[in-house]
């Protein structure tokens, strides 16, 4: 069960592109909107677990600073466990 395992996995080039392990990435129901990007609806191909999706557009990160402070919230939204709060399965980052 993935979501018990408490564990973010980070895919990069060398991994799966996350098109490959999710259905609905680009083309998922819209599930909200902001600045920093869309949420979709996806649904894992191999459970049909069905997650939320938030897309980060790393081109609007202007300063090595920006980037490294996203990083820095995306690893302690990692360790975040409360039933208040949304948790964060798994972290993808493609060029």
């Amino acid at each position: 069960d993935m979501s018990s395992a408490g564990v973010v996995h980070i895919e990069v080039p060398f991994g799966k592109p996350i098109e490959q392990v999710y259905d609905g990435v680009h083309d998922g129901p819209v599930l909200g909107s902001g600045v920093s990007g869309d949420v979709r609806l996806i649904t894992h191909r191999v459970t049909g677990i069905q997650y939320a999706l938030k897309v980060l557009d790393l081109d609007l990160v202007e300063t090595v600073a920006a980037l490294q402070q996203l990083r820095e919230e995306i690893y302690i939204m990692c360790q975040l466990d409360h039933p208040n709060i949304v948790q964060l399965e798994e972290v993808y980052e493609s060029d």
